[in-house]
């Protein structure tokens, strides 16, 4: 069954090689975040841009739906639309999960991916970190088992801004936050470009190493000075000139 999804749609008239971008948000945003760099693509390019599950205006998947799910419902909508020649999908953050789940599934929707800033990994933590994360999920057992007003207090006081907001979506951002997506990233063969922000604090380079590392076909750009939001924002320029290059990439390769 096809999801619901809200996208925005531009550009085409002139796209090279029948090209489309697939523009995929990250955590708590909308398409509205990739606007900017969207529109460097609209006189070579198909864009579609989604609202992903549960915000904007696309209607959540059942409660607890994990990124395999978004990959799935994101694969039916795509199968409803003309295939065309080469789809390239865009995610930042927390849509280079669902980007990476979609390239794994459903290889033949994906003919390349741009993974910027992209979350999916272990973060590597000191013992003290892994010692007082363990000692708060104990506490958070016990403040469960206390009844909903002392899971709340443990929630406000201990939760991330994130896990806060959640609302109706927590059970999924729980699971998301606890996958690793290492054997996933091995078995996608498209050809990735990886840009991440030197300074992000969020999905640090050190993850676009690994993921490097992991994925058959991939290149790791790092951009100095920004971070894991500014990098659409205050980068969109440098993201446009190496998404540019890439694509570039991706037409000689087929000519």
């Amino acid at each position: 069954m096809i999801h619901g999804f809200h996208r925005v749609d531009f550009g085409g008239e002139h796209a090279d090689g029948g090209i489309e971008l697939v523009f995929l948000h990250g955590w708590g945003q909308t398409h509205a975040a990739f606007l900017k760099l969207a529109r460097f693509f609209a006189a070579r390019a198909s864009c579609r841009l989604y609202d992903l599950p549960g915000f904007g205006q696309t209607p959540m998947l059942p409660a607890g739906a994990g990124t395999a799910d978004y990959a799935d419902a994101l694969a039916a909508e795509l199968d409803s639309l003309p295939m065309p020649k080469k789809r390239i999908v865009i995610g930042h953050s927390f849509g280079c999960r669902v980007a990476l789940r979609l390239a794994d599934h459903h290889p033949s929707l994906a003919d390349g991916l741009v993974l910027i800033a992209a979350a999916g990994l272990k973060r590597k933590r000191s013992l003290p970190f892994r010692l007082r994360a363990q000692a708060l999920k104990l506490l958070g057992r016990a403040a469960r088992l206390a009844g909903p007003a002392a899971y709340s207090r443990y929630a406000d006081r201990f939760g991330s801004a994130d896990y806060r907001n959640a609302g109706a979506l927590r059970p999924t951002f729980v699971a998301v936050v606890n996958e690793d997506l290492s054997e996933v990233a091995q078995r996608v063969s498209a050809p990735a470009l990886l840009i991440y922000g030197e300074r992000d604090g969020e999905t640090p380079s050190e993850f676009g190493e690994r993921f490097a590392s992991l994925m058959p076909h991939a290149e790791l750009k790092i951009l100095p000075d920004f971070g894991h939001l500014d990098i659409l924002t205050r980068g969109a320029h440098q993201c446009q000139n190496l998404v540019a290059q890439y694509l570039d990439k991706i037409i000689a390769g087929d000519s």
